[in-house]
């Protein structure tokens, strides 16, 4: 059984609608830098983002040196409501998987009771048998 552990407090949204957006470092000013990073964070912000993690890097996807760039990605925590869609959604999960699970185990009972029940008949025997469901 592969069963999910519920979180049923708000936790933050997923990735897939999570946003980033960058920019290149070309000037050494704290100044300038403190701005553009101000401007995006309350461009997200009016979008309903709250939580922000600021990345940096030097290096390309091929990993070659480039100049130093900052990425900004915006995030924020469920709404009440999408909590109670996700804990709904995952407790009907869990549930499919329980009753899965019990048919498997009442189909291998089951298995076992024919098995028990035919094992001393012929084959002639077998094949007069009606189907048993």
């Amino acid at each position: 059984m592969d069963l999910i552990n519920i979180k049923t407090h708000a936790i933050e949204i997923p990735q897939s609608k999570q946003k980033a957006k960058g920019f290149s470092l070309s000037s050494t000013n704290l100044t300038a830098f403190n701005e553009r990073v101000n401007k995006i964070i309350s461009e997200f912000e009016t979008q309903g983002f709250t939580l922000f993690r600021l990345g940096f890097t030097s290096q390309n996807d091929d990993g070659e040196l480039t100049p130093p760039w900052c990425s900004v990605q915006a995030s924020r925590l469920e709404t009440p409501e999408e909590t109670a869609e996700r804990v709904a959604r995952q407790e009907k999960y869990n549930q499919s998987q329980i009753d899965e699970h019990n048919k498997k185990i009442e189909n291998s009972k089951r298995a076992k009771e024919i098995r028990r029940l035919t094992e001393h008949l012929t084959l002639e025997q077998l094949q007069a048998l009606t189907k048993i469901n």
